[in-house]
């Protein structure tokens, strides 16, 4: 059964909703206010502007091209 990790937060949504996935059970957390969802969106965006700032150098990038074809590749040799 799936478990997500951290908490799903729909920051968006007027339900404010927020909770856990543990072994395919909803563990519901209390709502979101508005002020609290939106620090939540603003600190998830200052994350991805910070992420998207750092360049990777060539090797970074074959290796996680090398990395990703030995996951598909272990996926694929296990069916």
């Amino acid at each position: 059964m799936a478990t997500v990790r951290p908490s799903i937060a729909v920051c968006d949504a007027p339900c404010g909703s927020h909770y856990y996935i543990s072994a395919g059970q909803v563990e519901w957390l209390p709502a979101f206010s508005s002020a609290m969802a939106a620090a939540v969106m603003n600190s998830q965006i200052a994350r991805h502007v910070t992420h998207e700032k750092k360049m990777l150098t060539w090797a970074q990038r074959i290796g996680i091209l090398v990395a990703k074809g030995l996951t598909a590749l272990k996926s694929f040799l296990k069916l």
